[in-house]
C-alpha cells in the first residue's frame, strides 16, 4: 500500500516540477498546459455525465457535468486569449482576465446551485440549453459588443471588479461546500471528500489570483498550481473513480434504488401473502407469472407449481374453460371494462372446485403495451353455499309463518265470532234482565205504592199520624227504588235504543252525562235510515258510553264532540275531545289498567266487523274514530 502512495507521490512531484520547469522556460507554455488540462478534465466529466445520464440517479453529478462542457469552453478561449498567444487580436491581458473571472463565476454558481438538484428531478437538455444561452450571451459582450466590465488595466493590474468578482466567487465556493456536506448522504465518503478538497482549492486558486499585478507574476504562478490541483481532485472523483469504482459515483444511486426496490418487493410480497384474497398476474399467453399465498392455499399448490402454468387449462373449471378464455382475450382486447366483476370456479389440486369472485385490471409495460392482467379475487365458496342453505331454511320458515299465521287468523276469526256472539248475547240478556226487572219488580213496585196510597187515604183510629209517618216512608222507599230499577234498567239497556235508535240513545246519554259531569257534549248527525243491526247500534252505543267515561277519568276535557254519519263505506263515529291528550306508545308500554278503556273499545268495534283508530297528541286533545262495515 506504501508503495502505491509513494508512486503517486513521486508522480505528482515530477509533474509539478516538469510543469516549473515548463514555466522557466516559457510561463505561456507552464499555462498552457495547466489550462489545456483542466479543459480536458471538464470535457471528460461531461462526456461520462451526458452519456451515462440515463443510469445516473445523483442529479448532482449530471447537472456538475453538463455544466462543465460551458466552464472548459471558457478555459479552453481563456488559454487561446492569453497574453502572448496572439490567437485573437486584442492585446493586453484584459481579455483573458475577463474570461477567467467569466468561468469561475459559471464553475462557483454551478458548485452551489448542484445540491439543490439532488433530491429534484433534472432534465438534462433544458439545462444545457440554458447554460448554452448563458455563454453565449458572456461571449457576445466580451466579444461582441464589449459590455462585459474590465478586469484588468495594462501597468495597473487588476481592477476592483476583478478582485471583488474573486471575493463573491470564494464565497459562494465555501457556500457550496457547506451545502454539499448537508447532501452528504447520497455520495461515497470517498468521493465527497474529493469534492470538497477540489472547491477548497479552487479557493485557494482564487485568493491567489486577486494580488498579482503582472500575469506572469508568482500571485498567478500559484494561483494556477492550485487550479492544476483542483481539477485533478475532480479527475479523482469523477473520471477515475467513476471508471475504477461504478458504484461510487455514477451507479451508486441506482445500486441503493435496485436495493430499495428489491426491499420494496420483498415488502409486497409479504403483503400479499398477508392479504385475504387471491391474486394472479396471467401474461398475454395465458401462463401465470405471479400468485400470492392465498391464492396457493385456496389451489392447494406451491407457487413454483402454480407458475408458468396456462391458467386455462390447469386451474379453470372444465365446464367454465371456454367462456373465461373468450373472456379473457375480449378484456385483453379492451371490449370489457377495466375492474370487470365475474363469478366463476377455479380446479384446486385434489379436483375440487372453488367459486371465485373476480376483479380484473390491465397491466401495462414502460411503452403502455398490455403484458397481462391482474386478477384479483375472494374464495366465495362457503358464502355461496350459506346463501343455499339460508335460502333452503327461510323458505321453510315462509312455509311455517304462513301456516301459523293462517292458524292465526283462522282462531282470531274465531275468537272474533266468539266475542260477538257473547257480544250478542249479553245484549239480549241485559235486554231480558231490563224487561223482567220491568215487567215484574216495576209492576210490584207500582202496585205496592198504589196500596200503600190507599191505605194512607182510609187510615182512622188511634195514632193515625204516626202510621201516616211510616206509609209515606214506605212510598219513599218505592219510589227511590223504582227510579234505581229504572237506572240500573237503562244501563243495562237503555229502552230509548230500543224504541227511538242510536242517535236518539247518544243523545239521551250525552244528556245524562253533561246534568252528571257539567262537561259538554255536543252530538252532530242525524239518525241513520235504515237503522242498523241491533247487534252494532249496542256496541257504538257501548263505546260512547266508555269514552264519555274515559273523559271524565283522564282527559279533563271540558268540549266533547259526537259525530255520528254514513260515509259511503258504512257508519262512521267520531268522538273527539279538546283534552290533555295522551302518548299513544308510552300507554302502549304502560301496565296501568287505565289503558284497557281503549282496548275494550277497539275490541268493541272489531267484534261487529269495524275498526277503531284513536288519535292522541299530548297537549291537542284525542279522537277516537270508528267505522262499521255493516
Amino acid at each position: 500500500m506504501w508503495v502505491k502512495r509513494l508512486a503517486a507521490a513521486s508522480l505528482v512531484l515530477i509533474i509539478l516540477a516538469g510543469l516549473y520547469l515548463a514555466r522557466v522556460y516559457s510561463y505561456l507554455l507552464f499555462h498552457s498546459l495547466v489550462e489545456l488540462f483542466s479543459v480536458v478534465i471538464a470535457f471528460g466529466i461531461f462526456m461520462i455525465a451526458w452519456h451515462s445520464r440515463a443510469y445516473i440517479g445523483n442529479n448532482y453529478l449530471l447537472f456538475l457535468g453538463t455544466a462543465y462542457f460551458f466552464v472548459g469552453s471558457f478555459d479552453l478561449i481563456h488559454t487561446l486569449a492569453y497574453k502572448g498567444m496572439n490567437v485573437f487580436a486584442i492585446p493586453g491581458a484584459n481579455l483573458s482576465t475577463q474570461l477567467w473571472i467569466a468561468g469561475r463565476y459559471l464553475e462557483s454558481i454551478t458548485l452551489l446551485l448542484a445540491p439543490v438538484f439532488i433530491r429534484k428531478k433534472l432534465n438534462p437538455p433544458k439545462v444545457f440549453v440554458v447554460y448554452f444561452f448563458v455563454t453565449a450571451a458572456v461571449f457576445i459582450s466580451i466579444f461582441g459588443y464589449d459590455i462585459f466590465p474590465v478586469a484588468y488595466v495594462e501597468g495597473a493590474g487588476l481592477t476592483t471588479f476583478k478582485v471583488m468578482s474573486e471575493y463573491i466567487i470564494i464565497t459562494m465556493l465555501i457556500a457550496a461546500v457547506f451545502a454539499l456536506i448537508r447532501q452528504q448522504e447520497a455520495f461515497d465518503k470517498a468521493v465527497l471528500r474529493l469534492m470538497a478538497a477540489s472547491i477548497f482549492c479552487a479557493v485557494g486558486s482564487e485568493l491567489a489570483l486577486t494580488f498579482y499585478v503582472d500575469v506572469y507574476g508568482f500571485p498567478s504562478l500559484l494561483g494556477h498550481y492550485f487550479k492544476l490541483v483542483s481539477y485533478y481532485l475532480i479527475y479523482h472523483a469523477m473520471i477515475k473513480t467513476g471508471l475504477e469504482k461504478p458504484y461510487s459515483i455514477i451507479l451508486r444511486d441506482l445500486k441503493k434504488s435496485e436495493e430499495r426496490l428489491l426491499v420494496e418487493k420483498n415488502r409486497a410480497e409479504t403483503y400479499l401473502d398477508m392479504a385475504g384474497v387471491i391474486f394472479v398476474v396471467i401474461d398475454i399467453n395465458e401462463k401465470v407469472v405471479l400468485i400470492n399465498g392465498r391464492g396457493c392455499e385456496i389451489l392447494g399448490s406451491d407457487s413454483e407449481e402454480i407458475i408458468g402454468k396456462n391458467w386455462f387449462d390447469t386451474f379453470v373449471a372444465v365446464a367454465e374453460k371456454k367462456e373465461e378464455r373468450a373472456f379473457f382475450r375480449s378484456f385483453l382486447s379492451g371490449k370489457a371494462s377495466e375492474a370487470e366483476y365475474r363469478e366463476s370456479a377455479i380446479l384446486k389440486a385434489d379436483g375440487k372446485e372453488r367459486v371465485i369472485a373476480w376483479h380484473y385490471r390491465l397491466i401495462h409495460d414502460e411503452f403502455r403495451e398490455i403484458t397481462g392482467i391482474l386478477s384479483s379475487g375472494e374464495d366465495i365458496t362457503d358464502r355461496i353455499e350459506y346463501e343455499k342453505a339460508l335460502e333452503r331454511y327461510q323458505g321453510k320458515l315462509e312455509q311455517l309463518v304462513q301456516r301459523r299465521t293462517k292458524e292465526l287468523e283462522r282462531t282470531n276469526n274465531q275468537l272474533i265470532a266468539v266475542t260477538k256472539k257473547l257480544a250478542e248475547a249479553e245484549n239480549i240478556e241485559r235486554q231480558r234482565i231490563a224487561r223482567e226487572l220491568h215487567d215484574l219488580i216495576g209492576q210490584n213496585l207500582t202496585a205496592l205504592g198504589l196500596n200503600l196510597n190507599i191505605m194512607k187515604a182510609r187510615l182512622t183510629g188511634k195514632e193515625p199520624e204516626a202510621l201516616e209517618s211510616r206509609i209515606s216512608d214506605s212510598l219513599s222507599l218505592v219510589e227511590e227504588t223504582t227510579v234505581n230499577i229504572r237506572d240500573v234498567m237503562a244501563r243495562l239497556r237503555p229502552p230509548v235504543l230500543d224504541d227511538y235508535g242510536l242517535f236518539a240513545a247518544v243523545n239521551w246519554f250525552s244528556e245524562q252525562f253533561r246534568e252528571r259531569t257539567g262537561v259538554n257534549v255536543d252530538v252532530v248527525g242525524e239518525e241513520l235510515i235504515p237503522r242498523l243491526d241491533m247487534h252494532v247500534e249496542t256496541a257504538l252505543f257501548r263505546i260512547v258510553q266508555e269514552a264519555l267515561n274515559n273523559v271524565v277519568k283522564h282527559s279533563g276535557a271540558t268540549i266533547v264532540t259526537i259525530v255520528l254519519k254514513h260515509n259511503g263505506k258504512g257508519t262512521m263515529l267520531t268522538i273527539e275531545d279538546n283534552g290533555i291528550g295522551f302518548d299513544k306508545e308510552k300507554v302502549a308500554r304502560s301496565k296501568r289498567s287505565g289503558k284497557w278503556g281503549l282496548t275494550n273499545i277497539s275490541e268493541r268495534a272489531i267484534s261487529v266487523g269495524g275498526n277503531c283508530r284513536i288519535e292522541s297528541v299530548p297537549g291537542s286533545g284525542t279522537r277516537i274514530i270508528v267505522e262499521v262495515f255493516a
